[in-house]
Protein backbone atom coordinates (compact mmCIF):
# COMPACT_ATOMS: atom_id res chain seq x y z
CA UNK A 1 0.00 0.00 0.00
CA UNK A 2 1.31 3.45 -0.89
CA UNK A 3 2.01 5.88 1.93
CA UNK A 4 2.76 9.57 2.40
CA UNK A 5 4.71 10.68 5.48
CA UNK A 6 4.07 7.28 7.05
CA UNK A 7 0.30 7.45 6.55
CA UNK A 8 -1.79 5.57 3.99
CA UNK A 9 -2.16 7.57 0.76
CA UNK A 10 -5.96 7.31 0.97
CA UNK A 11 -8.20 8.64 3.72
CA UNK A 12 -10.87 6.58 5.47
CA UNK A 13 -13.63 8.78 4.05
CA UNK A 14 -13.97 10.04 0.49
CA UNK A 15 -14.49 13.64 -0.56
CA UNK A 16 -18.10 13.00 -1.58
CA UNK A 17 -18.94 11.60 1.86
CA UNK A 18 -17.23 14.50 3.63
CA UNK A 19 -19.03 17.01 1.44
CA UNK A 20 -22.40 15.39 2.19
CA UNK A 21 -21.77 15.59 5.94
CA UNK A 22 -20.70 19.23 5.72
CA UNK A 23 -23.91 20.18 3.91
CA UNK A 24 -26.13 18.77 6.66
CA UNK A 25 -27.47 20.77 9.59
CA UNK A 26 -29.21 20.00 12.87
CA UNK A 27 -30.21 16.48 13.82
CA UNK A 28 -29.41 15.17 10.33
CA UNK A 29 -25.79 16.22 10.80
CA UNK A 30 -25.64 14.63 14.25
CA UNK A 31 -27.08 11.38 12.90
CA UNK A 32 -24.62 11.29 10.01
CA UNK A 33 -21.66 11.95 12.32
CA UNK A 34 -22.82 9.08 14.51
CA UNK A 35 -23.01 6.89 11.39
CA UNK A 36 -19.29 7.55 10.85
CA UNK A 37 -18.47 6.83 14.49
CA UNK A 38 -18.61 10.37 15.86
CA UNK A 39 -16.25 13.29 15.57
CA UNK A 40 -13.26 11.41 16.99
CA UNK A 41 -13.54 8.56 14.48
CA UNK A 42 -14.15 10.89 11.56
CA UNK A 43 -11.05 12.90 12.48
CA UNK A 44 -9.08 9.67 12.78
CA UNK A 45 -10.17 8.70 9.25
CA UNK A 46 -8.99 12.12 8.02
CA UNK A 47 -5.69 11.98 9.95
CA UNK A 48 -6.45 15.18 11.81
CA UNK A 49 -7.25 16.38 15.31
CA UNK A 50 -10.68 17.59 16.44
CA UNK A 51 -8.99 20.33 18.47
CA UNK A 52 -6.42 21.74 16.04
Amino acid sequence: MASVDGRPAQYGICLKQLREVMELRGQEAVDQLRHYGGVQQMCKKLYTSPTE
